[in-house]
């Protein structure tokens, strides 16, 4: 295994004890203050106006619902995959020493 994969596993299993909805939130809201911020940023347009409030909340909604659940979908896959992966080298590599 991997190096990166090791500390995927590491990282990965501490996110898990906070529960999906706590990291939909965490990763949504990081994702709205993202869109928001840069949308700013690259319209040299630092005023705030009722619309762009409204694209605010939209981009947080979308990625509290969407990006969040769906992050967390893939790497809870991409852990359970890695996880299998391991233990099925670990018994190859027992039937390997008999």
């Amino acid at each position: 295994m991997k190096e990166s994969e090791k500390r995927f596993i590491e990282y990965w299993s501490k996110k898990r004890e906070q529960g999906a909805v706590k990291f939909s939130i965490i990763t949504g809201i990081t994702y709205g203050i993202f869109v928001i911020v840069f949308s700013k940023v690259f319209a040299w347009n630092f005023t705030f106006t009722q619309k762009d409030i409204g694209y605010g909340i939209l981009s947080l909604l979308i990625g509290i619902t969407v990006l969040g659940p769906f992050m967390w979908w893939h790497r809870e896959r991409k852990y359970k995959k890695l996880i299998e992966n391991n233990a099925n080298a670990k018994k190859k590599s027992k039937k390997r020493k008999k």
